[in-house]
């Protein structure tokens, strides 16, 4: 799993970078010295939660943090998240946005706070609360956390398992101008199947990806029908098989691997399509 050494981190890796430093604000430094056995505490809740996707059940488990503290941290956030180095060694896990999964997630990318800081200010510097996205996934994403059991998100740090499975597949319909729908991958059990489809309406990605698709079909189209229309539907289906071959990610591959390749998903869907091979340039 890509992100396996976050857990290296400590919880409290960027308060004790903060507290250690010379020259800080006092007050500030008070006010995280008050609450910061509470927020380890708050931490150990989190992972436990994160682990079996209860996150829904926070809220009442969690200690409450007072306004002042609320500015200390938000402080610790936009400066010492940086300088502690913790920012880099997010970054240097993963090469793309957990969100689309598509997008650069490099240092000029964003932290999106898996639990929202707005609702959840105690993980504001949490390592483990904080993912490498890109800067229209974190937008979409915004202030979203689960209300309920159902509402639960795939945590790219605690939920390996579901991030070692592709996710989805295309399905083709059998009408043209061409047509085609996005599908579970079958391997996935119904609780995880909840956790996609909460994953690709909180980054808003189902356009998204039809747009990606209509795209990539634009660009194929003329080679895919002049393919057919010389050498028939099996030589059509060899030049998809290559074509989806060359989009394919091995999971092996831990930096740039992630459950959503909508690439392969979609030359994979025309590939087993027999209707589309067969007979949509007829």
């Amino acid at each position: 799993m890509m992100f396996r050494k976050i857990h290296s981190l400590d919880p409290d890796t960027v308060i004790e970078f903060y507290l250690a430093k010379k020259g800080v604000s006092k007050k500030h430094s008070k006010n995280i010295k008050r609450i910061k056995s509470d927020l380890i505490n708050d931490s150990k809740i989190y992972q436990k939660l994160a682990i079996s996707g209860k996150f829904h059940d926070i809220g009442g488990r969690i200690s409450s943090i007072d306004n002042d503290s609320k500015k200390s941290l938000k402080i610790l956030y936009d400066t010492y998240v940086k300088e502690s180095g913790v920012k880099k060694f997010i970054f240097e896990q993963s090469l793309y946005c957990a969100g689309c999964q598509k997008g650069y997630a490099t240092d000029r990318a964003t932290k999106d706070h898996f639990l929202p800081s707005s609702n959840y200010p105690n993980f504001f510097v949490l390592p483990w609360n904080l993912v490498p996205t890109c800067g229209d996934c974190n937008r979409a994403k915004s202030s979203i956390s689960p209300k309920n059991n159902k509402d639960n998100l795939p945590h790219p740090y605690f939920n390996p398992l579901l991030f070692k499975k592709n996710w989805l597949k295309v399905v083709i319909k059998e009408v043209k101008p061409l047509k085609y729908e996005l599908a579970f991958d079958d391997e996935l059990r119904r609780s995880e199947k909840q956790m996609v489809i909460n994953h690709l309406v909180a980054y808003k990605l189902e356009g998204a990806f039809n747009r990606h698709m209509s795209v990539l079909f634009e660009e194929l189209d003329d080679v895919l029908h002049e393919r057919f229309a010389n050498n028939g539907s099996a030589n059509l289906r060899l030049f998809l098989d290559g074509e989806r071959q060359k989009a394919y990610i091995s999971p092996s591959k831990l930096k740039t691997y992630w459950p959503i390749n909508i690439e392969y998903a979609f030359l994979s869907g025309l590939h087993d399509s027999d209707w589309f091979c067969d007979n949509y340039y007829l």
